[in-house]
């Protein structure tokens, strides 16, 4: 590792004026060296948080007191860093920057502060959630074996029920009359029929029809039943790629044949697939990676954005939330799936139907590099 790396080239370069900055350039430096000499995770975390006070400072050139304020904070970033016991996979957004910077004059609890300035795999949680609007009450709610439902007057959505955890006292329509979107904070629960429910909570919301409209979309595609294409692009795209696919698809390996490298990623792995664990090897050095809708639910999702940072990325499934929301955190494209017929989807639910559910609505993608042209 250079001590004089290619941040600060592009820096000196682009920005040759800037005086706000020349005094935390020099501790960036000196902390690189360190770096160098003495590898840490802390000290990375460190040097991503000021390489960002670095880049806001150009943009308001005004941050010249900042120097101490970041370096006097070391000691927190550190603690923090070693309570959480995790890596820090992002620098900070530009929100938690001018949060990081707020704290002395808004005095607050610098713990506080810490967890918020932190990147944490909550915010994408939180955000889907939010976005869901208070006044909505929950009709229906049913846990199938093999799908969950919950409806909201005009608006339905369906998540793949996921197993692992035993909810005490939670039963077909214990929900119905509490508000969608606490329903939908459900999705947070380890508890994974609790989260299930949440997901499709979430998906009644963001997975409709009018939804789809207000993005742009056409009427989406009609399902049979009968084993789609989880493939949002020409099949030629994939040629001499790097392709993995978190979650067993049907004909994954029939429509992709001898076309790329391909990587099957299971918890319960069948044939050639890999166990899920082969993720944190396999994923960052994909050129694209398709993930199952199902690590919503199940909260591996943020870890597997973060691994795939140099892929193109999609979400694919039912119980994929279909937001730009989602664009924020990684994912490129999502392939999922709304409801069109509801009483369909109720009998299908409920009669433990699998692919079946498919008939009940339509598949639709939702992409980052085409929704600008279309809002």
């Amino acid at each position: 590792m250079k001590t004089e790396g290619s941040f600060i080239s592009r820096l000196k370069e682009e920005h040759p004026e800037s005086q706000a900055s020349s005094s935390n350039i020099s501790l960036l430096l000196e902390a690189r060296t360190t770096f160098e000499r003495e590898p840490s995770l802390k000290l990375q975390v460190f040097l991503r948080a000021l390489e960002s006070v670095i880049e806001e400072e150009i943009q308001e050139e005004g941050g010249q007191g900042l120097t101490a304020f970041v370096k006097s904070n070391l000691s927190w970033y550190e603690a923090e860093i070693e309570k959480l016991e995790r890596p820090f996979y992002e620098k900070p957004t530009k929100e938690q920057f001018l949060l990081l910077k707020g704290m002395k004059a808004a005095q607050i609890e610098e713990k506080q502060v810490a967890a918020k300035c932190l990147n944490s795999s909550w915010d994408l949680y939180d955000a889907l959630i939010d976005g869901i609007p208070s006044d909505l009450t929950v009709d229906e709610c049913i846990i199938g074996l093999n799908w969950t439902f919950v409806r909201s007057g005009d608006l339905a959505g369906i998540a793949m029920t996921c197993q692992g955890s035993s909810a005490t006292g939670l039963a077909n329509g214990s929900h119905i009359g509490r508000s969608l979107r606490d329903v939908a904070y459900g999705l947070k629960s380890w508890d994974m029929l609790q989260a299930s429910v949440g997901m499709a909570a979430c998906n009644a919301w963001y997975n409709s029809p009018n939804k789809m409209h207000s993005y742009g979309l056409g009427q989406g595609i009609p399902q049979d039943g009968a084993g789609e294409s989880i493939f949002n692009e020409p099949l030629e795209s994939f040629e001499g790629k790097k392709v993995a696919v978190v979650g067993h698809f049907p004909l994954v390996e029939k429509q992709l044949g001898r076309k790329c490298s391909l990587s099957i990623l299971e918890r319960e792995p069948e044939g050639a697939d890999f166990l899920d664990s082969a993720c944190e090897y396999i994923l960052p050095e994909q050129d694209f990676v398709f993930i199952t809708g199902m690590t919503l639910t199940n909260k591996t999702l943020p870890r597997l954005l973060s691994l795939c940072r140099h892929a193109k990325t999609t979400l694919v499934g039912p119980s994929a939330t279909i937001s730009p929301i989602l664009f924020d955190f990684g994912v490129d494209c999502i392939a999922g799936f709304y409801i069109t017929d509801i009483d369909l989807a109720r009998s299908m639910v409920s009669q433990a139907a699998h692919r079946e559910i498919f008939r009940s609505g339509k598949r639709i993608t939702l992409s980052k590099e085409e929704l600008p042209k279309r809002t």
